[in-house]
């Protein structure tokens, strides 16, 4: 991705920034290609990588959250 950091602020705004910057980020990626390697190295995530890891993520939460319910 583009390597975004969210703006600092209120939490209660936490969620709707955060939702911003991932979208700002999608679309710069999906126009310009992904940018370059970042002052520490490695890659950035493509935004199809993002999505399913992000995805993978909640599910997994998801999942625990299930398992202490039982």
């Amino acid at each position: 991705m583009a390597g975004r950091k969210v703006e600092a602020g209120r939490a209660e705004d936490l969620a709707e920034r955060t939702h911003a910057a991932v979208l700002e980020a999608v679309e710069i990626t999906a126009r310009a290609g992904p940018p370059p390697p970042g002052p520490r190295g490695g890659r950035r995530w493509l935004p199809r990588y993002f999505v399913r890891r992000v995805t993978w993520h909640v599910l997994d939460h998801a999942w625990e959250i299930g398992d202490r319910q039982r």
